[in-house]
């Protein structure tokens, strides 16, 4: 399966599929990836598109490399529940954004309404 010409690189093409088999389970966690030449000759590309590929995933904590065994899935922790404190501060925030566009409605709808009675025309003075 060689990578598309899409307009994106192939070394994200690669990335992103091996993030897909990652979600689906075909690469689950603690499976060792295929080695660089098998992604190389699976995918048809070069060695540096697979280097970069891996090492995207590899900042994005999704695989780990170990010296002289292979590269490897990693278990993610899982992600901290927020606290109410958290919450409540962006419920705050949402409200001042609330606020704040409604402020902006009502100046845009006045600015508007200004608009329309400077087009209309003026009745002609009497001399």
């Amino acid at each position: 399966m060689a990578v598309k010409r899409s307009g994106q690189p192939a070394y994200a093409q690669l990335a992103e599929d091996l993030r897909k088999q990652m979600r689906e389970g075909s690469l689950a966690v603690g499976s060792e990836i295929p080695s660089t030449s098998q992604l190389m000759s699976q995918y048809e590309v070069s060695n540096t598109v697979v280097k970069r590929a891996l090492d995207l995933l590899k900042a994005e904590g999704l695989l780990i490399g170990q010296q002289g065994k292979g590269v490897f899935v990693r278990e993610l922790p899982a992600a901290p529940e927020p606290s109410a404190a958290d919450v409540a501060a962006v419920m705050r925030r949402l409200d001042e954004l609330g606020a704040t566009v409604e402020q902006l409605v009502d100046r845009i709808a006045a600015l508007e309404k200004g608009r329309s009675t400077s087009a209309q025309p003026r009745p002609a003075q009497e001399s």
